[in-house]
């Protein structure tokens, strides 16, 4: 006795039945449980190949935003998950704090927010705009896409008399995260001279550090 395996309208296989001589002949009873063997392991196939092509459509989706280059993180509230792709986790990975400012800014659900983060070690200050909205079929599925812009470091007109020409340039690329012999190697002069600069700079400007100077050009 056999009974048919069905996927999409057609026979794909069968599940075959044999009894030993000297046993009783397949009854309308066998045939049933048979028929209802054969219905449930059809589900269970059919279920197998919805998961696996659930899994190869998501691996294909999660690739393509890999490859992408806008920094996208997707916020699973249900199952208190979150994934970011590269360019995401490049850009938040490489700044102090940045993921918990990122909790706050996705908490509301839709909404569009900026984050200033610092880079570990620099003083250079980057503006993260960070638009969320939830998916309309999935309001726990939130995806956020991230934009990123260096702040620009411009000194105040107030600022900027009271220093010489080349102060006002140390000063500048001080606060957009320069060290000393990046400064020196920009503007063709040598460490020493660079760090005898900054010790008038923060003299005339009332600083005691290039965190404070940074701070106070980016106001």
């Amino acid at each position: 006795m056999c009974a048919p395996l069905i996927s999409g309208g057609e026979i794909v296989g069968t599940i075959n039945f044999a009894r030993g001589d000297g046993e009783p002949a397949f009854g309308d009873g066998d045939r049933r449980r048979a028929t209802t063997a054969a219905r449930m392991f059809q589900a269970a196939v059919a279920a197998t190949d919805l998961v696996t092509a659930i899994d190869a459509e998501r691996a294909a989706w999660w690739g393509a935003l890999e490859a992408s280059g806008q920094a996208v993180v997707v916020t699973d509230l249900e199952r208190a998950e979150r994934h970011a792709n590269r360019p995401a986790r490049a850009l938040l990975d490489a700044a102090d704090d940045a993921w918990p400012s990122l909790d706050a800014a996705i908490d509301g659900g839709e909404a569009t927010r900026r984050l200033t983060v610092r880079a570990a070690g620099s003083d250079a200050a980057t503006d993260i705009t960070v638009t969320s909205a939830p998916l309309p079929e999935r309001p726990s599925l939130i995806v956020s896409i991230l934009s990123a812009e260096s702040r620009t470091a411009a000194l105040a007109p107030a600022l900027r008399r009271l220093l010489t020409e080349r102060e006002a340039a140390i000063a500048e690329l001080v606060a957009a995260g320069q060290r000393d012999h990046e400064i020196a190697g920009h503007l063709h002069i040598s460490p020493n001279t660079v760090k005898h600069h900054l010790k008038s700079i923060y003299q005339k400007l009332g600083v005691r550090s290039r965190v404070e100077l940074a701070g106070l050009l980016l106001r």
